[in-house]
């Protein structure tokens, strides 16, 4: 799978049943192994991730490295790609590259529906802060707010770089992370579209982006299909690598 890189993934801390916690999220595209050795002990929350162009979705919980999948809703179709975990639910969205739509899934990826259009405009990625959904257009750099069932796209801001594709939304700060396809460039911009940090992660892609909201750490996905997640500091210190498979 990719992560919203080549896909889309959503990260949220498993709680007590009537305990919601939201995370961030990451799309994936490609497809995931379900076995993988481990360079590391897994992420911290659980992850959420969609592989649009092979009708999968997976989660790997919290401090594990298995990959679980399961089948996407409209799997028959391409493109159910980005991905937004608030109040319970899993909302994807559809990158508007092929014919399909998006849907709503419990938090065992079990489809609960509706079914969802948008967000269009090549969104790869998602994330949310609970009241809106957003994704960063991979031909534009446009970053795009939405409502909650990825419709009423509103255009916030043009994030530079060279084809930023994944993003992640930080609690702390407010702000929206973006990842770089074409050069591995992770940037924090404000909602308004003001840069506050970047760094460089090395890796030469930043396909998908995720943020720990237990730890505050950031997971990107690097290269589509490679099941390789790398964390990092939000100030850009290396702290991990972890093989899903590929």
């Amino acid at each position: 799978m990719s992560y919203d890189i080549d896909a889309q993934v959503k990260r949220t801390q498993k709680q007590p049943a009537g305990v919601g916690r939201r995370g961030s999220t990451l799309a994936v595209i490609g497809l995931l192994a379900m076995a993988g050795s481990a360079l590391a002990a897994g992420p911290t929350s659980t992850l959420y991730l969609t592989a649009g162009d092979q009708g999968q979705n997976a989660e790997i919980l919290g401090g594990t490295t298995v990959a679980i999948t399961s089948p996407q809703a409209f799997s028959g179709y391409l493109g159910e790609s980005a991905i937004a975990v608030s109040g319970g639910s899993i909302r994807t969205g559809h990158n508007g590259l092929y014919p399909g739509s998006g849907g709503t899934y419990d938090l065992n990826f079990a489809y609960t529906g509706p079914a969802l259009g948008g967000p269009g405009n090549s969104v790869y990625d998602g994330t949310t802060d609970g009241t809106h959904n957003y994704g960063v257009s991979y031909s534009s750099g446009t970053v795009l707010r939405y409502d909650l069932n990825w419709g009423s796209p509103q255009a916030l801001f043009t994030a530079t770089g060279s084809n930023p594709t994944g993003i992640t939304y930080d609690a702390l700060n407010n702000s929206l992370w973006t990842s770089d396809v074409g050069s591995g460039w992770v940037r924090d911009w404000s909602l308004s579209g003001t840069l506050l940090s970047s760094f460089d992660t090395g890796l030469g892609k930043g396909f998908s982006l995720a943020l720990d909201p237990a730890d505050h750490t950031l997971s990107l996905m690097s290269i589509q299909d490679s099941g390789l997640i790398s964390e990092f500091s939000t100030s850009g210190t290396f702290l991990e690598t972890v093989d899903f498979g590929s």
